[in-house]
Parts: structure tokens; C-alpha cells; sequence
């Protein structure tokens, strides 16, 4: 069976379906300049840096997150520690309003 020929409709479906995509990929490009590239998964980590520095006086996790949180919007793939899903240990399965 012969293939039919691309119709007004066809070429005017597959307008619009392109106009939708770019519109999506503004937006992407426009989120990945709003928000942070780096994005805290582990709290634990951020309390671990505070403890150190607070019970230790041991600042070198402290100006790790303090490096990482000077630029939120850059890539900065040493931190994967920071960013990283944490471990199943880790997991947090309820939060708490105000913690």
C-alpha cells in the first residue's frame, strides 16, 4: 500500500507540534538559568559540616559547602557528595513542618 502524501493538516499538525518543542526547550534553557545547578539531597552532610566546625573547629566540610553555595548555578562536578541521592541508609521517609 502506497503511502499518502502529507496533507495542509499534516504540515500544520507538524508546525505547531515544532513550535511546542521549542517553546519546552526555552523553558529548559530558562530553568537551568534560574535555578541552582547544585541541589542539596543530603542534608546529613550540611549538619556534618556544622558539627565539625561547631565541635572540631575542622572547617575544611564547611568550605566545601561554602565553595559549592558561592556558585549555585555553575556545574561543579568535585561536589558530587553534596548533590548525590544519598544512600538507602540516608533516605529521609518523613519530614516534618518546620525542620
Amino acid at each position: 500500500m502506497a503511502e499518502a502524501a502529507p496533507t495542509s493538516e499534516h504540515k500544520s499538525l507538524f508546525i505547531e507540534m515544532a513550535e511546542r518543542w521549542l517553546t519546552l526547550a526555552e523553558h529548559a534553557a530558562r530553568e537551568g538559568r534560574l535555578n541552582g545547578g547544585s541541589l542539596f539531597r543530603d542534608r546529613c552532610l550540611v549538619e556534618e559540616a556544622i558539627s565539625a566546625a561547631v565541635s572540631d573547629g575542622y572547617l575544611a566540610p564547611f568550605e566545601s559547602l561554602l565553595t559549592l553555595l558561592s556558585m549555585p548555578y555553575e556545574d561543579q562536578p568535585g561536589f558530587g557528595r553534596y548533590v548525590d541521592p544519598p544512600r538507602p541508609d540516608q533516605v529521609v521517609h518523613q519530614t516534618f513542618c518546620g525542620t
